[in-house]
């Protein structure tokens, strides 16, 4: 399954040129929203695992991307964030990055050099995900949370799966 890599630009012409890129191009899956609160709308409906990466614009209406960025750091601390703006400016690029973007990219942004973004984010992701994994498994603290998978029936079982847990009552769980 392809990872999905969400946009979030105000400019409809430069998601329309990143979707393009990422589909067409890199084989990715897009998801796409307007505006900083979309996106952050989008990732908070969204299951774990559901979006690899985001490529946020950093001036937006509604809730520009910085302002974006600290939400989504507050949900969703292990998903990578490359920070687009048109704008090429050294101070602006270390406040993304100290905020705890992955990268800063200028717009128009070099296919070569967003595609390579994109893949050492991604990679890093899950590299960073498997740590935490087997730190957890160590400790024998593994929860729903740790399952792969992106399937309908999957979070299905998870949610059952969760609701009995909250009981006390045994249950087994059989089948496909």
């Amino acid at each position: 399954m392809p990872n999905t890599i969400l946009i979030a630009d105000d400019d409809p012409v430069q998601r329309r040129i990143l979707t393009a890129l990422l589909t067409k191009k890199f084989g990715y899956q897009v998801m796409a929203a307007a505006d900083g609160k979309d996106a952050l709308n989008r990732i908070q409906a969204s299951n774990v695992g559901d979006i690899s990466a985001i490529l946020l614009d950093v001036n937006m209406p509604v809730m520009g991307g910085f302002e974006a960025l600290k939400a989504i750091r507050q949900h969703r601390p292990d998903l990578p964030v490359l920070m687009l703006t048109s704008q090429d400016d050294i101070t602006t690029a270390i406040n993304a990055i100290k905020n705890g973007a992955y990268d800063f990219i200028v717009k128009p942004a070099e296919p070569a050099h967003l595609e390579i973004a994109l893949q050492n984010a991604i990679r890093l992701s899950v590299l960073s995900q498997e740590l935490t994994k087997l730190k957890r498994e160590k400790e024998g603290a593994l929860a729903f949370t740790d399952l792969i998978g992106h399937r309908a029936g999957l979070a299905e079982s998870v949610t059952y799966a969760r609701k009995a847990a909250a009981s006390q009552v045994p249950v087994l769980i059989m089948g496909e």
